[in-house]
């Protein structure tokens, strides 16, 4: 299902189901790999984002098997930029050495950022900011919750100013849903013409 060699993973929001993507897709099929860059609320508990990817992806947890997915490990739960000085270009560097080495590897890299599309990695660089340096697809994952439609319309609006291909939006079915996906996804429909489908299909079709 997915063509490009590396993509980034954005979300409209924090929580909002980018790692659940993420591990299910490298649990489920050995051809892909994922980092994580930047974490915030990382515990060193077995239960942060990081440690779920090393587990998908069949990888001992250790400093160094972190290390090599998530450089960036924040322990306070707030928005990168107030809890480290992250240069913006050893970031970008860190992850072309994870592209060019799953493009030698034959496998698929998904990049996940912390937070929703605009969060800051520093105070001028944010992960869209990231998304354009790289230059990648987006898969774009939103929630069907109320406020979405708009987050998710805004969000949009934010990837196509910066000139950014859209692989992907994948609506996340976790929470109460006020509506039908389907509606959900007829709605977004009328405002855009990229595929957007329900996590649960993505995941078994991918």
């Amino acid at each position: 299902m997915l063509k490009d060699k590396s993509y980034i993973v954005l979300g409209v929001g924090t929580d909002i189901g980018k790692t659940f993507l993420v591990e299910n897709l490298c649990q489920n099929n050995s051809k892909y790999y994922a980092i994580k860059p930047v974490i915030t609320g990382f515990n060193n508990d077995g239960k942060s984002d990081s440690e779920k990817i090393l587990n998908a992806l069949k990888i001992k947890i250790n400093s160094s098997s972190l290390d090599k997915i998530s450089p960036y490990r924040f322990k306070k739960p707030i928005s990168p930029n107030f809890l480290g000085n992250i240069c913006e270009n050893e970031i970008i560097k860190f992850c072309i050495n994870n592209i060019e080495n799953c493009q030698k590897n034959q496998k698929i890299l998904l990049i996940e950022s912390a937070g929703g599309v605009m969060t800051p990695i520093n105070n001028n660089f944010t992960f869209l900011d990231l998304a354009k340096s790289l230059n990648l697809p987006i898969l774009l994952v939103t929630s069907n919750y109320l406020g979405a439609i708009s987050h998710t319309l805004c969000c949009l609006e934010a990837i196509k100013n910066k000139n950014l291909k859209i692989s992907k939006i994948i609506v996340n079915e976790h929470q109460i849903m006020p509506i039908k996906t389907s509606k959900f996804i007829d709605c977004l429909n009328n405002f855009c013409d990229y595929e957007i489908i329900s996590m649960k299909n993505f995941i078994k079709n991918s």
